[in-house]
């Protein structure tokens, strides 16, 4: 179900975003609501084709999960953002 994508890794595989990487904070008719804590906020999250993703990690991060349910996220998901990049240098 849609709850077991919240607090995933995920990357752009298309759009004018292909490589950014993201955490999914949601899910609306069909798209997943993405966040990176900068551009992209849990407020004001990106809509995405789940088509244009692709899950980088299987499982949530259950810190995470938390934080998006409590709306104070942006701050702790730049930094999972940033911590995935640093230790997966291919993106």
């Amino acid at each position: 179900g849609r709850a077991k994508m919240n607090g995933r890794m995920v990357i752009a595989t298309a759009g004018h975003d292909v490589g950014e990487i993201y955490v999914v904070v949601g899910a609306q008719q069909g798209y997943l609501l993405l966040a990176d804590g900068v551009r992209k906020t849990l407020n004001h999250p990106k809509r995405k084709n789940p088509g244009h993703i692709r899950f980088l990690t299987q499982e949530p991060d259950v810190k995470l999960i938390q934080r998006i349910e409590d709306r104070t996220a942006d701050d702790a998901i730049r930094r999972a953002v940033q911590q995935y990049r640093k230790s997966n240098r291919q993106y």
